[in-house]
């Protein structure tokens, strides 16, 4: 088994994301929206905004803990590293209240929990714990002083071996 690897993790999930019915755009890292043309081009599909980003979570991105082995001072190596990176998913939805959006929305991120969570590993190298992908946040958010949208963060932990 190799080591586990952020980018191949990121990549993992997006991976699974592109499989979640009505996803929209996916990125595998989170893009600045300061203005309508990163707005169009991050988020927009099929003529309104449903985008997903993949990122380090805010806090704790990376946790890692040493196994025992060899402890030599000024010596590298010994024991084992496993680490659990800490990734979040933030998607963002076009407010339509006439076709009732806040609901459509809900059902989409939670979709995309359930999926994660439906395996129990996501394919990725060096994967040996899968935390349960939690939906963390569902609000509303203002992009590029021009759009109201549905906001979420979802948040999932991978953890393996890093030394």
């Amino acid at each position: 088994m190799g080591m586990l690897d952020p980018n191949a993790c990121r990549s993992a999930i997006a991976a699974v994301l592109a499989t979640v019915p009505n996803i929209g755009q996916v990125w595998t890292q989170r893009r600045l929206l300061r203005d309508d043309a990163a707005v169009q081009k991050y988020l927009v599909s099929n003529g309104k905004i449903n985008g997903w980003f993949v990122s380090f979570a805010f806090t704790n991105a990376a946790r890692s803990d040493r196994k025992p082995g060899f402890h030599g001072i000024g010596v590298q190596g010994g024991g084992e590293v496993l680490t659990t990176f800490q990734f979040q998913i933030e998607g963002y939805y076009a407010v339509d209240d006439a076709n009732d959006s806040e609901e459509a929305f809900a059902n989409l991120a939670w979709s995309i929990a359930s999926t994660i969570n439906s395996y129990g590993g996501i394919n990725v190298d060096g994967l040996t714990t899968q935390d349960p992908c939690d939906l963390v946040q569902i609000t509303y958010a203002a992009l590029a002083n021009k759009y109201l949208t549905h906001y979420g963060r979802l948040q999932l932990g991978l953890m393996g071996r890093t030394q």
